[in-house]
């Protein structure tokens, strides 16, 4: 399983939205995927032309788009965004990158271990951290463990040989029963 994190298609011509697609409008990214060759805003293009060129070539390599939570395969793709997995955690959410200070990645870092049993050696970098946090979604969908993580969207499908919508998975925070 590869989680990455940017979309992996674009929006879907009848989702309901004018700008986006349903799991960037649900999870509130910053970027909005229009219509091929669209987004919101139009700094963003690059990026998003260049996430769904990778989402592609990975395809073209045999591994597949996750379109049904029940058929994840041993070469499958997903999408993520670790500041909604925060959120989705309920945990204090790590601020971007370039205003991040050692102390948000300390703090980010013991919230997330004192929830999540897990050991990591040393300290991680924002980066690290971020896939950790967004990881937590693969593990329990890869292990089959419905309680463990939550998607949003729509399946992604080709329409005009030209890849729409698409899930983002974020990791669930287990509830007591």
């Amino acid at each position: 399983m590869i989680l990455l994190d940017g979309p992996q298609g674009w929006k879907s011509n009848n989702n309901g939205l004018d700008h986006s697609r349903v799991c960037e409008r649900s999870c509130n990214t910053p970027a909005k995927s229009g219509l091929p060759g669209a987004t919101k805003p139009r700094t963003w293009l690059r990026f998003v032309e260049f996430s769904v060129r990778v989402f592609d070539e990975l395809g073209r390599h045999g591994w597949k788009r996750l379109c049904d939570v029940t058929d994840v395969s041993d070469r499958t793709l997903v999408e993520t965004f670790p500041f909604s997995a925060w959120r989705a955690l309920g945990l204090p959410c790590l601020p971007a990158k370039q205003r991040a200070k050692a102390t948000d990645l300390e703090r980010c870092f013991r919230a997330l271990t004192d929830l999540v049993p897990i050991k990591l050696q040393g300290s991680l970098s924002h980066d690290q951290l971020q896939a950790v946090i967004a990881g937590l979604a693969g593990l329990a969908l890869e292990n089959h463990d419905p309680a463990g993580y939550a998607v949003t969207g729509l399946p992604p499908e080709i329409v005009d040989g030209v890849w729409r919508e698409g899930f983002i998975v974020n990791p669930k925070r287990a509830t007591n029963a």
